[in-house]
């Protein structure tokens, strides 16, 4: 799995405890900002990544123009409303307070 994410964001132990747990390889590709970030995303690369680390503004403009996959309504079910309706159809909320969604 790639994994579109802020330098040192995950600590290498979360990293090897979803592998241990998985059985799935986690490789990360790391963007130095906000405005970086969206720029690849806007691109064809953003093919490349599984999984990215975006906060809940970018994540609805960017899924508008179809660079993301909308998840299933089952992916929503353990979370409350109020806290799914913030990503919208693109991704799930990661982190309380900074509103960072992960999508794929």
């Amino acid at each position: 799995m790639v994994f579109y994410n802020w330098d040192e964001y995950l600590s290498d132990e979360v990293v090897t405890q979803f592998e241990q747990e998985t059985g799935i390889k986690v490789r990360q590709v790391y963007f130095g900002n906000d405005e970086a970030r969206d720029e690849v995303l806007m691109t064809d690369v953003n093919s490349d990544f599984d999984l990215v680390l975006i906060d809940n503004v970018s994540i609805n403009i960017i899924g508008q123009d179809d660079k993301f996959i909308a998840l299933p309504e089952t992916y929503y079910q353990p979370i409350s409303e109020r806290f799914s309706d913030s990503c919208g159809d693109y991704g799930v909320p990661y982190s309380w307070g900074a509103w960072y969604c992960v999508s794929h």
